[in-house]
Parts: C-alpha cells; sequence; structure tokens
C-alpha cells in the first residue's frame, strides 16, 4: 500500500501508466508488483523494508546487512527486467528497489550500491523524485505495443 500511494503520484506526469501485479506469460519468471509506463520505458518495481545497518550486494546477487546474509537478493529483479527488454516494441526497462524504513526507523538505511545498469535503488521518500528524474522529458506517445503487454500479463482488477 505504501509503495502504491508513492507511486500514484507520478499519474501527474505525461504518458504515465502504472501497473500491479505483473504476471509474466513464463511460470518460471518472478511477479513484478509495480510497474510504471511511460512512452517505451518501464520500470518495474519492489519494495523492500530494511532494518539499520551496512548494505552490500555480492557479485552473486546476494544482499548482506553488516556481513550477514539477509536472504534476499537482487537475481529474480535482474531477470524479470531483461525478460521484459525483449518483449513487444524492445521497451527500455529497468528494475527499481523502493526501500522502505522499518516501523522502528523514521528515515531507510542507505541500500546497497546498485549492482548493474538494470537496477536502481530509493529510498521511499526519494522515489517520487528519483523515479521522475528517470521519465522521457516532456512525455512520450503511449506505446501501444508495450501497453499491450502490460496489460494481458495484469490482472483486470489491479490495472490503474
Amino acid at each position: 500500500m505504501l509503495t502504491a500511494r508513492l507511486l500514484s503520484q507520478l499519474l501527474a506526469f505525461p504518458s504515465v501508466r502504472i501497473f500491479h501485479g505483473i504476471r509474466p506469460a513464463e511460470a518460471n519468471r518472478p511477479r513484478i508488483p509495480h510497474a510504471i509506463s511511460a512512452g517505451r520505458q518501464v520500470n518495474s518495481g519492489r519494495l523492500r523494508s530494511l532494518a539499520p545497518g551496512k548494505y552490500t550486494k555480492l557479485p552473486t546477487g546476494q544482499i548482506y546487512c553488516d556481513s550477514r546474509y539477509i536472504g534476499q537478493s537482487v537475481l529474480p529483479m535482474i531477470s524479470a527486467v531483461r525478460h521484459w527488454r525483449h518483449t513487444a516494441d524492445r521497451p527500455q526497462v529497468t528494475g527499481l528497489v523502493i526501500v522502505h524504513p522499518t516501523p522502528d526507523r523514521a528515515l531507510a538505511p542507505a541500500p546497497p550500491a546498485p549492482p548493474s545498469a538494470d537496477l536502481f535503488w530509493a529510498r521511499a521518500h526519494e522515489s517520487v523524485r528519483d523515479l521522475s528524474c528517470r521519465l522521457p522529458p516532456g512525455g512520450q506517445p503511449v506505446s501501444l505495443p508495450v501497453m499491450s503487454a502490460l496489460v494481458a500479463a495484469t490482472s483486470e482488477e489491479e490495472i490503474r
């Protein structure tokens, strides 16, 4: 809910559409909680609540906090990004991890450095600003093939 509320602020930008619960046709692909489409650009997003600490990412994709593995990996998101790049109209796709603070913290900790050009991190309170900087300048016409692919992968009740 927190992420959906944050992302809804992006609807003020030209040609932005938001989808929730994207399910690729291939059963082995991970579900994408959020996708923000603008023209031929798609940002797919997940949220994470991170406890205080120093975060790092190993080349294996595993995320560590203060040298302890936290049970999370960026590889499913990177795999989903690469999958969606090869769909209709070859959209520009990046992954986004929105970091929320844990209930006992007012501010989310600094997330790990981006592992690649496929993925970026944003603290929840900075996510709308960070995403808006990545949107195409001045808006772009909606890509019908990209929209069709996203609509086909989204259940009807989750399209916004």
